[in-house]
């Protein structure tokens, strides 16, 4: 029984610190892009786009803010988006392990 008990617990702990993350898509699919494609923005941009996907990132306390942008534009890459858009990055806190989320947008206008 405490074997069993261990084991849960062990599991329970490995799930949380594997961090959780999601991608939302909303937008049309495209094919994958290279990651060194895809332009990482900290506001909205002027020039008119459409939301692919909502990305979010929550790693564990091991991660950095650096880290989660970089996770967040990999899945970015992944839906074919010409941008993220950077909505919030956290990191450490006693409450809370590093996290960030953004949008994966296509450009609908040439620049």
């Amino acid at each position: 029984m405490k074997e069993k008990l261990t084991a849960i617990l062990i599991g329970t702990l490995l799930s949380v610190l594997a961090g959780c993350e999601s991608t939302t898509v909303v937008g049309h699919t495209y094919p994958a892009v290279p990651v060194s494609s895809v332009k990482v923005l900290y506001q909205e941009p002027k020039r008119p786009y459409e939301v692919l996907a909502f990305v979010q990132s929550n790693k564990s306390w091991e991660m950095s803010s650096s880290a989660d942008v970089a996770d967040l534009q990999k899945k970015a890459g992944k839906v074919g988006a010409d941008a993220l858009i950077v909505t919030s990055v956290h990191g450490v806190t006693m409450t809370e392990w590093d996290s960030a989320s953004g949008k994966a947008i296509k450009w609908t206008s040439k620049e």
